[in-house]
């Protein structure tokens, strides 16, 4: 688990975690800190240099940067420069050091351990779902320990054809699809919700039942997090639902019935959103809507849901038209703990510091966040909620399919304790009242809690689930990431 942790954030590490921790230690050693961010970007240039172009090919290859690495010799540029990046990382080595020996700065950039990780899984069991070509498991991870649950009719070769047809059916469902496309596109994710259940949902909630006690009527409280090509997929809506969904409900042959599901990119980000305070007091919350933006998709529904989120939060703050600037996004994060986004995002799958939320002058970069998400952490108790209500938030890399690359897990790694996103696109109508209940759920008396954000999410697809049993394609996109 440790070895597994350690490569999970090698892609995050650079864009969040590193930025993070420079923002922690410039409070106390600011020329540090500067030197070790002036090599950390010298050291990017070097290794952006060392690659040349490979071709583009279909499939579930690992993406250009991560392949080159890996092959090793013929394609690293054999120059003068392999000296100077040897020099900058002897440097890094030595400044990563004089940083550990500061008080309180012993784990700085440094992995945890699996002693460090266990209390990420309170109250419940992350299960990270892997397969190989030579074997696939889920390894459940427990307060008490860690289980292995072998997986032996989950193949690796099935889960990439199973994710590049969900795909498909996803695009030609989403690029003007017609009635034929939409239908091909639910009873795809029928029989894959039906796969899901038979080769990973059946046996790791037999497992769960084992570890965590069983019961009629228990649900356990399960974080998903998922690697290769099963970071596409909807792990918390398999099962067999359709037209015998009261029969499957009472047989209890789905995960939704045996789980709350929420989604983890690790369970380092877990446990650094277990560990970031609440903000006190009422929450502030802004909200983001832009239904029309040049050069993008309307989003008829933004306005409805607008007055939605509005009537469960008092006082709630909008920005739209030209008042949705970076700027002015930017500087609401850092007056408020709570965030809705009702607008496109865009995702880049071989740099996920560049995943952005489109606005009215430009986007709004991860990295952008991340600066000002580390600021906020220190001074107001960090950011509590943020609802992204956009296509395809939550989907997996195309070209990266081991690692959970997109917008909903890098905000959460960026300092959200909570988001919901959405892993394809819904209609208008059950987002937006999919939104109106989330926020009515949140409420505990007169006060809106974040932490409820998993459960009223649960709670608010099962009602659209319990009405249309049968089409999956309108419940099983939206999902929880953070504690």
């Amino acid at each position: 688990m440790e070895l597994l942790e350690q490569g999970r954030q090698v892609l995050w590490s650079q864009a969040l975690q590193t930025r993070s921790d420079l923002s922690e230690l410039a409070a106390v050693a600011p020329v540090l800190a500067d030197e070790l961010d002036r090599t950390r970007r010298e050291l990017d240039g070097a290794e952006a240099a060392q690659f040349v172009e490979l071709p583009a090919h279909p499939g579930w290859e690992l993406g250009r940067d991560l392949l080159t690495s890996a092959l090793g010799g013929p394609h690293r540029a054999e120059t003068e420069d392999a000296g100077h990046r040897r020099r900058l990382a002897e440097r890094w080595e030595q400044l990563v050091a004089e940083a550990r020996r500061r008080p309180g700065f012993a784990g700085f950039l440094r992995p945890p351990s699996f002693a460090d990780l266990q209390p990420a899984t309170a109250g419940g069991a992350a299960v990270l779902v892997n397969t190989s070509r030579w074997r696939s498991d889920a390894i459940i991870v427990t307060a008490d320990g860690v289980r292995a649950v072998p997986l032996p009719w989950l193949s690796h070769d099935t889960a990439q054809q199973r994710a590049v047809a969900f795909l498909k059916a996803q695009r030609a469902a989403e690029e003007g699809g017609g009635p034929a496309e939409r239908v091909a596109l639910r009873q795809t994710l029928v029989t894959l919700q039906r796969w899901l259940w038979d080769t990973v949902g059946e046996p790791v909630c037999a497992a769960l039942d084992d570890v965590l006690g069983s019961a009629p009527d228990r649900r356990h409280r399960v974080w998903w997090c998922p690697a290769g090509p099963l970071t596409m997929l909807p792990l918390h809506a398999a099962g067999r639902f359709g037209a015998s969904a009261p029969l499957a409900a009472k047989r209890r042959i789905s995960v939704a019935a045996r789980c709350v599901s929420s989604y983890t990119p690790s369970l380092t980000a877990l446990l650094r959103a277990r560990a970031a305070s609440a903000s006190p007091g009422p929450p502030r919350a802004f909200a983001v809507g832009l239904g029309v933006l040049p050069g993008q998709a309307p989003l008829p529904a933004v306005s409805d849901e607008l007055r939605a989120v509005s009537s469960h939060v008092p006082g709630l703050r909008v920005l739209t038209g030209r008042s949705a600037t970076v700027e002015g996004v930017l500087t609401a994060l850092g007056q408020h703990g709570w965030a809705h986004f009702a607008c496109h995002g865009d995702q880049d799958f071989e740099r996920p510091s560049a995943a952005a939320l489109r606005l009215v002058d430009g986007r709004l970069s991860v990295l952008d966040l991340a600066g000002r998400l580390a600021a906020r952490s220190r001074s107001a108790g960090g950011a509590d909620l943020a609802y992204l209500s956009a296509c395809r938030t939550a989907a997996g890399g195309r070209d990266l399919p081991d690692e959970a690359i997109h917008l909903t897990a890098a905000l959460q790694m960026a300092g959200f304790r909570h988001v919901i996103g959405s892993q394809w696109a819904v209609s208008d109508r059950v987002a937006a009242q999919v939104a109106d209940d989330v926020y009515a759920g949140l409420r505990a008396g007169e006060r809106l809690d974040a932490d409820t954000a998993a459960v009223a999410l649960d709670r608010a697809v099962d009602r659209v689930r319990r009405a249309h049993p049968d089409r999956p394609e309108l419940w099983a996109a939206l999902i929880h990431t953070g504690p």
